[in-house]
């Protein structure tokens, strides 16, 4: 009972000096996820617009069309998850594995667009089947048509289950998991899109089309993701979990 009353008047001694911190850590909560925000659309721009133009400068016309998809995909999803990584790895600098989490984020970014883009060729062709054979549907997809298909099925799969892998790799340092998958999937599907979109229809080099398409998907993944993610910014206040720890028994 003594001890109970003791860590009582202890913590309410303690209360004035963290609920100052706590003003203090509320108000600098705003400006860090702003900070946050800023680097990591930056670091997603610079990421997707440098891979896609060294991938639209290596690509090969005369290469399958296959070949080029998992060219471009491999190389944005180095780019981009490196660059990203970076971010990670500085956000959960505390967690004592930065460099681990870092690369996982990498890995993760990789194999997603590379899995999402294999599943989305899979699925391409039984909707080419469907379409063709049993509805008959042949002046719909002729050459171009069936390149249509099969690029909107792979950027879809690859933007969703990249979008999926990336908040799989933070899942136990990160809450909001709705939200986090949710905008994930938004930014990299609605990214990619529109990439690709501008970058393809722009009168260009090769290169100034990668640059120009990746830097606008870069833009609009890295904001929309970035939202997503603000509530992983780490603002806890240590001056309330010192004059609140879990274990207290004041009060009860």
């Amino acid at each position: 009972m003594g001890s109970t009353v003791e860590r009582g008047t202890e913590c309410r001694d303690k209360a004035p000096r963290a609920t100052r911190s706590c003003q203090q850590g509320s108000r600098s909560a705003g400006s860090s996820r702003i900070r946050f925000l800023v680097c990591w659309v930056i670091a997603t721009l610079l990421g997707a617009g440098t891979a896609a133009a060294v991938s639209m400068v290596m690509l090969n016309p005369y290469a399958p069309y296959i070949w080029q998809l998992a060219q471009f995909l491999a190389t944005v999803g180095v780019g981009v998850g490196a660059a990203q990584a970076v971010v990670v790895a500085g956000l959960w600098a505390s967690s004592g594995r930065p460099v681990v989490l870092g690369v996982s984020w990498m890995l993760g970014t990789v194999i997603g667009l590379g899995v999402g883009g294999c599943l989305g060729l899979l699925m391409s062709l039984p909707v080419t089947f469907v379409m063709t054979v049993l509805l008959g549907y042949h002046w719909l997809f002729g050459t171009d048509g069936l390149l249509i298909v099969f690029k909107i099925l792979c950027g879809f799969c690859a933007a969703v289950i990249v979008g999926l892998t990336q908040q799989f790799v933070v899942r136990e340092h990160a809450d909001g998991r709705g939200v986090r998958y949710l905008a994930g999937i938004a930014g990299w599907v609605i990214g990619l899109a529109s990439g690709y979109c501008i970058g393809t229809n722009l009168h260009a080099a090769p290169a100034i089309q990668g640059l120009v398409g990746g830097g606008v998907g870069g833009l609009i993944t890295g904001g929309l993701t970035g939202l997503g993610m603000l509530r992983w910014v780490p603002v806890c206040c240590r001056a309330c979990n010192a004059a609140f720890p879990k274990n207290t028994e004041a009060g009860g």
